[in-house]
């Protein structure tokens, strides 16, 4: 990896961090009746999975009403950006930064020349001479949103362009931020989806990629067998079967959100980026990130410096909300260190 994922919890020592604000999934866990699923379906380990996770495609195609060939199942998020740039290796891609570093990484390693444009442009209909556009919706690390009918302008005036659209945090924000129902209307669409971060599932890895049947075929074509394990299959199943019931509240951690980030703005060495999703970016006028994160972790705070990301400065921060509780400790950490 270039850069790296910013979930560094792993690097401390157990029991060190007991608020990790550094990743931006559902903090409160699995669904209680989800995890019993997974429980009673432990014996299933000492069996190989159904080569493509066929159960967990039927599911999303009775979900969207879509034919299967319209998915994709996959390990996670990650393993269709990098199944993208295989397929399309030696081509040319544009990435809206500042965003997730696994676009470029991806890109890098399958000798993908690319070209970078700020994510805001987007919004004034940029003009895009690469085989490939990254586009991460709502972004990370900024949680900004566009509306979708801007999104399907930008789509449409480039046919010749494949879009990659990643939604992994779209059911973190009030307004609709999915492309889903514009998939059959747009051949050069692809949308990645993951559950790992709305049901808290990023130990087990699982996500899907959709889009019309011949862009599926072709990315299909690099994937090897079993790639998703059949726990996660099974958890992919049972959401989509149960969508509304295993769905967390995320309107209240929304709520939260706007809290946090009032109180944050309050702090005089802070910038908050407005933000549509749960988490928020931050720009430190005293202190570097990597600093103010060392400072934090020896009090059992966990953020993510955001420095990695291209674009942004060695002032760049992201947190994600958490609990009143946490959010106050948090608060009060940071107000009493500048």
């Amino acid at each position: 990896m270039l850069y790296g994922h910013g979930d560094d919890l792993h690097a401390y020592a157990s029991g060190q961090i007991n608020a990790n604000f550094s990743t931006n999934i559902w903090p409160f866990g699995p669904a209680p009746a989800l995890v019993t699923t997974l429980k009673h379906a432990l014996d299933k380990v000492q069996h190989y999975p159904e080569p493509a996770g066929r159960p967990f495609i039927n599911a999303l195609m009775q979900h969207y009403a879509l034919p299967e060939e319209y998915f994709l199942a996959t390990n996670g998020t990650a393993e269709a950006i990098y199944l993208i740039a295989q397929a399309y290796r030696q081509t040319s891609a544009t990435i809206f930064t500042p965003t997730f570093a696994e676009y470029e990484d991806a890109c890098q390693l399958h000798q993908i020349q690319t070209e970078f444009m700020p994510w805001q442009s987007l919004e004034q209909q940029p003009e895009i001479r690469t085989q490939l556009a990254f586009i991460c919706h709502p972004n990370n690390p900024t949680g900004q949103t566009l509306a979708l009918s801007t999104l399907a302008d930008v789509i449409t005036s480039h046919p010749e362009v494949i879009f990659i659209v990643d939604e992994a945090y779209a059911g973190f924000t009030r307004q609709p931020a999915s492309m889903m129902a514009w998939l059959a209307k747009l051949p050069n669409l692809v949308i990645l989806r993951s559950l790992t971060k709305l049901f808290a599932l990023s130990g087990l890895r699982l996500g899907y990629l959709a889009a019309q049947p011949a862009l599926v075929e072709k990315v299909s074509a690099f994937k090897p067998p079993w790639s998703v394990n059949s726990l996660a299959v099974i958890a992919g199943e049972a959401i989509y079967q149960n969508y509304c019931d295993y769905l967390p509240d995320v309107r209240s951690l929304l709520d939260e959100t706007d809290w946090f980030s009032q109180q944050l703005a309050q702090i005089d060495l802070l910038e908050v980026t407005p933000s549509d999703t749960h988490y928020l970016l931050l720009n430190s006028l005293g202190p570097s990130a990597a600093e103010l994160k060392q400072a934090l972790a020896v009090q059992g705070f966990l953020i993510r410096d955001a420095s990695n990301f291209r674009g942004l400065t060695p002032q760049h921060f992201r947190l994600a909300t958490l609990d009143r509780q946490a959010n106050l400790r948090l608060l009060e950490a940071i107000q009493q260190w500048r």
